[in-house]
């Protein structure tokens, strides 16, 4: 990949509190905690650095309290690589966020936003030179709605491609989706945006098989590009407007810890599509990126690097086959 890639992204902090347990608890049960880690966090934090670790250029606009929090989050960047020019400070606390994870790497996550919810449209019109500077602009509901609005609009004004986890869940504008070239959902997001329902099949062909029709009908209401559905372990589907289907299997590994990883996979898919590289190959190393972090403990000392995928993608390559489908 010879090609610069630059991304800009809606991003959000959120102070993460993570509790090990050796299983979730039930309503009203108290459990004893064998671990316990604290580092920052947020889904849009999570692929701006993520991101940057494969080697991505990145402008985040996020907003921060004047607090521990927020002096962590400029620490971070500065220890990135990431300009701290479009981070805004706010007389409201930092975005805090509290995980139970348990010992098969399943979670439970509250978040309390804080500054998030405090950028405007206005910060997005300072960042009108970032946005219009990048090959992909991204964004998540973690932050403010109004000024991910605006930075979509202002993309979509100066011809930069969009792309929105619609997480975490709420029904969407259609007005926002039509701002949209690329929808990154998972299983959850999938039922709200086009209506497949629980998907019960065990296997990645079977998840195919369930969704192809709900996918051809959101596509007659939507004007986007790509949509990439997500499905853990059993790997991802892409489906481009213009194209086949492409399904990718997941790279084959014991999950310790998934927060983070849609993340992971968010973060290669963005550097892949921005680097110009092939679907399939994009959708491959988004797998590989979201199974390395699952295969870790904690969320940004999880995040690989260029160097760190490719040795994990090379040990693992004989098992991966990812399928293009009329």
């Amino acid at each position: 990949m010879d090609k610069s890639v630059n991304v800009f992204v809606c991003a959000n902090l959120v102070m993460a509190y993570c509790w090990l347990v050796a299983r979730l608890p039930c309503a009203a049960e108290t459990l004893r905690a064998d671990g316990f880690l604290v580092e920052p966090g947020g889904k849009g934090l999570n692929v701006a650095v993520g991101t940057r670790r494969l080697g991505a250029e990145v402008s985040a606009l996020v907003g921060v309290g004047r607090d521990s929090g927020g002096r962590c989050l400029r620490d971070l960047f500065a220890a990135e690589g990431i300009s701290t020019e479009l981070v805004f400070d706010f007389d409201t606390p930092s975005g805090h966020g509290a995980g139970l994870i348990g010992a098969n790497g399943e979670n439970l996550i509250a978040v309390y936003p804080g500054a998030n919810d405090r950028l405007e449209a206005s910060h997005a019109i300072l960042s009108q030179a970032a946005i219009a500077a990048a090959d992909l602009v991204y964004g998540q509901f973690e932050t403010s709605l109004g000024v991910l609005w605006e930075c979509f609009r202002r993309a979509r004004r100066d011809g930069v491609r969009t792309a929105l986890n619609p997480s975490p869940w709420q029904p969407t504008a259609p007005q926002l989706l039509a701002l949209c070239d690329i929808l990154i959902v998972n299983e959850v997001e999938a039922q709200g945006l086009i209506g497949c329902g629980d998907l019960v099949q065990d296997t990645l062909m079977g998840c195919l098989a369930q969704v192809r029709g709900h996918v051809a009908d959101f596509f007659r209401t939507w004007s986007g590009e790509l949509l990439v559905l997500t499905l853990g372990s059993r790997g991802a589907l892409a489906f481009p407007r213009a194209g086949n289907c492409v399904a990718a299997p997941a790279y084959p590994v014991t999950a310790l810890d998934s927060i983070g990883a849609g993340d992971a996979f968010a973060a290669g898919l963005l550097y892949g599509l921005g680097a110009g590289i092939p679907l399939p190959d994009a959708l491959d190393q988004a797998n590989a990126c979201g199974a390395f972090m699952a295969a870790h403990r904690g969320v940004l000392s999880a995040l690989p690097t260029a160097e760190l995928l490719r040795d994990f993608r090379r040990g693992l390559a004989a098992v991966q086959t990812t399928t293009s489908l009329p």
